[in-house]
């Protein structure tokens, strides 16, 4: 990410968001293929000596595995 993006997200009160699926097959034969969920909400602030600090936190959905990810 460039620096400016850096500085423009860390000096807003709006956070973003990183999320994907992940579908594989593992080496088992006859298993079922998997799925893999994400979801993460970033916020960025400026800590004290002036640098950009991320805060993470997961989604109140969509991070799940399997079956899981069919329920919601």
């Amino acid at each position: 990410m460039k620096q400016s993006e850096i500085e423009r997200r860390a000096n807003t009160d709006k956070p973003w968001f990183i999320e994907g699926a992940i579908q594989y097959k593992d080496i088992f034969e006859g298993s079922e293929p998997h799925v893999t969920k994400y979801c993460v909400v970033v916020f960025m602030w400026t800590g004290t000596d002036g640098g950009y600090r991320p805060f993470l936190s997961p989604c109140a959905k969509w991070n799940c595995t399997d079956k899981e990810c069919e329920a919601t």
